[in-house]
């Protein structure tokens, strides 16, 4: 994985997504591979989080829309213009 960013950078994240399946094949049962693109807008130890939008507000706690990828999933990190 690439070195994370600066909090506020715009980013793409490739990643490995973990998959559920209920009443379907053994086959069917396999991470994929995905992307998102956002802001990232908090890092932790386990897992970043991205911004896709956001509520314009001054508080402490902003509401929106947020995908959380834990790191050990992540394999690129890159910055977008």
């Amino acid at each position: 994985m690439n070195q994370i960013p600066k909090i506020g950078t715009r980013v793409r994240v490739e990643w490995i997504d973990i998959v559920g399946c209920v009443n379907n094949a053994l086959s069917k049962a396999v991470p994929q591979a995905c992307w998102s693109e956002g802001v990232l807008v908090r890092v932790e130890p386990l897992f970043i989080v991205l911004a896709s939008s956001q509520f314009i507000d001054d508080g402490n706690d902003p509401e929106g829309d947020y995908t959380a990828i834990v790191r050990g999933c992540i394999t690129s990190i890159k910055r977008r213009k």
